[in-house]
């Protein structure tokens, strides 16, 4: 098992912010020159407020059955363990926005909703911007399977404090968990990104 590592030198305006995501997270189809304005408004703001960190472990993986045996906790679930069938390794990571961006949401709650909401949405598409960037940093070119986060599935959430203990998450990056087990900042994710295990040919050459 690899030693855990934190990564905090991320440019925010090196993670895009795709339109399309924002839109969607919004349930709005098409944008109109108001919209248009108001997301670039809110991509800046979001931008600003926004300290991308993460922290991820690579770990071992072991199946039996429905239940998944990633060394620091036993997960019964049969979507996980579908999921992760091809994979003998995996790297559970978590990742946040910061705090500032919950401040943001907090200030145009109180006094402008709609620009609360799509800054929220904004910030979704952010969060998941980062992801990707983080899931392409660890896979590091090899075959992975999709990021699965406790809470799909049969995967219970409950499992997502033993997943921040696990990366010291609290005192790496500031994730904490509330008694109904939602992360604080709100725009953070935990994950696992499984490693498809190598399938090697061997050749025979006849020989006459």
């Amino acid at each position: 098992m690899s030693e855990l590592r934190t990564m905090f030198m991320v440019n925010n305006y090196d993670l895009k912010i795709r339109v399309r995501d924002v839109m969607r997270y919004l349930r709005v189809r098409e944008s109109d020159s108001t919209m248009r304005r108001l997301l670039e408004e809110c991509s800046k703001c979001v931008y600003d407020a926004a300290v991308p960190k993460a922290v991820y472990k690579r770990v071992d993986v072991r199946i039996k059955g429905s239940t998944v045996d990633l060394g620091f906790i036993k997960v019964k679930s049969s979507n996980l363990a579908m999921h992760l069938a091809d994979c003998d390794e995996a790297y559970i990571i978590a990742t946040t926005l910061g705090v500032g961006i919950d401040r943001l949401f907090e200030k145009y709650n109180r006094i402008l909703q709609t620009k609360a909401a799509v800054c929220d949405a904004t910030a979704s598409a952010l969060i998941e911007s980062f992801c990707d960037y983080v899931n392409e940093f660890v896979v590091n070119g090899r075959e992975a399977v999709m990021r699965f986060s406790p809470g799909y599935g049969d995967f219970d959430l409950k499992h997502q404090k033993e997943i921040l203990d696990f990366l010291d998450a609290n005192k790496k990056i500031g994730i904490s968990l509330t008694d109904s087990l939602m992360m604080v900042p709100t725009k953070s994710v935990t994950a696992i990104i499984g490693i498809k295990r190598e399938v090697i040919n061997d050749e025979f050459t006849e020989i006459d």
